[in-house]
């Protein structure tokens, strides 16, 4: 009994904490954007919409939040608007020519910048050109109703020539105000059981659940919204003592992710475990019975924590759920059957509605990505 990449040998990962989804632009408002980051936050990227002129000169601004940002990582990306459905984060590692790859992207394949011709399979293939080492990302952006349909994410991944196509955002950004904070989290494509992030685990690999704050410092005098890192943020599994940009994009590609919405709950390990044998977030559990672990600590009392998937490869869903938890540490456990095949997720939802000051009342959730079981990988 094996699983795909076991991580029994170094223990559960260390989670790095990060917003892959931030917009700035206003080159004289870098020294406000980075007062904005959560002190907690390892990394982010400036995420510019690719239709817009500034965009075309984001590069200095990265240069910049490099230099006055040194706490934490800075990643260069786009807000594709991308063919088929709504936006999507490009996201590139740090190399000399990350900048030239977003602009040929936007110039190429933006649906809403003037000479370009939106198309799925030449946008692929013009990613699928960059060396191995220095393909981007791409995560699909604010899965609302009408904005991406699993049909057209499924076709994005089969012109995926390699892991770039690794997630979707879980919840909606901008959750420092009513129109971000109002969606349902039983009924939001983007995390609901049977939603878009379920359709993505049947038979495709690894898919990473992430969180971001969609934040755009140049809005903040008519509209406020949390910052970096404050409310919504990603954290991606790296092994203990990592720190870098290799790291996080092998976690994404990996999905090894959770998607979390406050600072008020901290994920110990959630794996399936029989004997020496483990598969964690993004693995791969072959066969055999098993155990499912979820371990926590949380210091806000609990309304419900739910096991989302399918055990069986039939239609995914809530597959158990326990009740109020109060604060503290929590182990909650699952028996997985011998021949399960599936995925297994997990969603922990706050009794509590409270957000930062001065934001709305609005409840908030935490997301894991699955372990996919046997038929599925």
């Amino acid at each position: 009994m094996t699983n795909s990449s076991s991580t029994s040998d170094t223990g559960p990962w260390s989670w790095l904490r990060g917003d892959l989804h931030t917009h700035c632009e206003d080159a004289a408002q870098i020294g406000d954007y980075v007062d904005r980051i959560d002190p907690r936050l390892d990394f982010l990227a400036l995420t510019n919409h690719g239709q817009k002129p500034v965009f075309f000169e984001q590069h200095h601004m990265v240069a910049e939040l490099r230099q006055r940002w040194t706490a934490g990582l800075v990643l260069s990306g786009v807000e594709w608007n991308a063919p088929g459905g709504g936006h999507a984060c490009v996201v590139f590692s740090p190399h000399a020519d990350e900048a030239d790859h977003a602009y040929a992207l936007a110039r190429g394949f933006d649906r809403h910048l003037d000479g370009a011709h939106p198309d799925i399979t030449a946008g692929m293939r013009q990613l699928a050109q960059i060396v191995p080492e220095h393909r981007p990302v791409l995560c699909f952006n604010h899965p609302a109703p009408g904005q991406w349909s699993a049909d057209t994410i499924a076709e994005y991944r089969q012109h995926d020539p390699g892991d770039i196509v690794i997630g979707m955002e879980t919840v909606h950004g901008h959750q420092g105000y009513d129109a971000g904070a109002c969606w349902d989290l039983a009924t939001y494509p983007g995390c609901m059981p049977g939603g878009l992030a379920d359709a993505a685990y049947a038979g495709a690999g690894p898919f990473s659940l992430l969180a971001h704050s969609d934040f755009h410092i140049h809005k903040q005098d008519r509209l406020f919204d949390y910052g970096p890192g404050i409310f919504n943020h990603t954290l991606v599994g790296v092994r203990p003592g990592e720190h870098s940009a290799e790291a996080i994009f092998a976690g994404l590609r990996a999905g090894r992710t959770c998607a979390a919405q406050g600072h008020w709950f901290e994920l110990i390990d959630f794996a399936i475990a029989a004997g020496a044998d483990v598969a964690r977030v993004g693995d791969t559990w072959k066969s055999g019975a098993a155990r499912a672990a979820f371990e926590f600590d949380n210091s806000e009392p609990l309304a419900q924590v739910d096991w989302i998937g399918s055990l069986d490869g039939g239609a995914p869903g809530v597959l158990s759920a326990v009740g109020p938890q109060p604060v503290g540490h929590q182990r909650l456990e699952l028996d997985i059957p011998a021949g399960a095949h599936g995925f297994l997720r997990l969603r922990v939802l706050s009794a509590s509605a409270t957000r930062p000051t001065p934001g709305p009342t609005a409840p908030k959730g935490f997301f894991t990505s699955a372990i996919l079981l046997a038929a599925f990988r």
